[in-house]
C-alpha cells in the first residue's frame, strides 16, 4: 500500500469537489483480491486506507476504485429526500460501503437494509 499514501495524500488535500486527476491516479482494483476473497473486509480496509480523505463524496468515490467497483449508487426515501449512497458491486447482497445520509459509513449489503428497512425507500 505504499504506492497509494502518496495519492490519497494528494486526494485528502484538494481544496475543490473536482479532484478528478486524483482519483484517477487511484490504481483501479488495488483491493480486488482481496475483495474477491473476503469482501466485508477488503470494504473494511478500503475506509481504514481512504481515513485521511475528508469529503465524504470523493473517499466513496476513492473507495469504488480501490474494491474495483462499478460506480456510485443512490437510493431514496420514499419522499424523494437521500437516504444512502454505495460503491455498486453489481450484487445488490455483496459487501459494499455505504455512505449514508448523515455522513456515516457502514460495510454491508445494500440488498440488506432496503429488505430491512422496505417500508423507507423508493
Amino acid at each position: 500500500m505504499k504506492t497509494l499514501r502518496p495519492i490519497l495524500a494528494a486526494l485528502a488535500s484538494a481544496h475543490t469537489y473536482d479532484a478528478r486527476e486524483a482519483l484517477d491516479a487511484i490504481p483501479f482494483d488495488a483491493l480486488g483480491d482481496d475483495y474477491r476473497r473476503d469482501p466485508e473486509e477488503a470494504c473494511r480496509k478500503a475506509l481504514r486506507i481512504t481515513r485521511p480523505i475528508r469529503n465524504s463524496s470523493r473517499r466513496l468515490q476513492a473507495i469504488d476504485r480501490l474494491l474495483g467497483n462499478h460506480g456510485i449508487e443512490n437510493v431514496r426515501h420514499h419522499d424523494g429526500s437521500h437516504a444512502f449512497s454505495f460503491s455498486n458491486t453489481g450484487d445488490s447482497y455483496v459487501s459494499t460501503v455505504i455512505l449514508f445520509a448523515s455522513g456515516a459509513f457502514r460495510a454491508s449489503s445494500c440488498g440488506d437494509i432496503v429488505e430491512r428497512n422496505s417500508n423507507r425507500f423508493a
